[in-house]
Parts: structure tokens; C-alpha cells; sequence
């Protein structure tokens, strides 16, 4: 999607899955731009159904925190 090439701090893309009307997308940052990026998202008339972060990145937040 060339919306997503263009937004700042999108490092890479790609479509997970597609669903009749719904697509899946994968997007990596080297920065925080979740709010940012739903926010431009909903403004170009993309509907946005839910956002998750990778469970691997909150393994390794959790191992981080705990020192485990």
C-alpha cells in the first residue's frame, strides 16, 4: 500500500491475508506510531478493525521487565 510506503517511521509492509473486504497487514516501525498511524489511517477512509502488537515483542517486554 503506498499510503503505508509514505508514512514516516514505516520501516516494512506486508499484506498477512486478505478476506473478502478485509486485508491484514503486518507494519514495522523503528519508532512508536500506532496512535499516529490509525489516526491517518481512519482520516483517509480506511476503517481500522483492531491493532496488535507481536506477541514476540511482548515476550521479550515481559523477559526485559522481570529479568527473566
Amino acid at each position: 500500500m503506498a499510503f503505508l510506503s509514505a508514512f514516516p517511521g514505516v520501516t516494512t509492509q506486508r499484506v498477512v491475508a486478505i478476506h473478502e473486504e478485509l486485508i491484514d497487514l503486518e507494519v514495522e516501525s523503528d519508532q512508536e506510531i500506532r496512535e499516529a498511524l490509525v489516526a491517518d489511517l481512519v482520516g483517509a477512509g480506511f476503517g481500522v478493525r483492531s491493532l496488535e502488537r507481536p506477541t514476540h515483542e511482548l515476550e521479550a517486554t515481559f523477559m526485559e521487565l522481570t529479568g527473566s
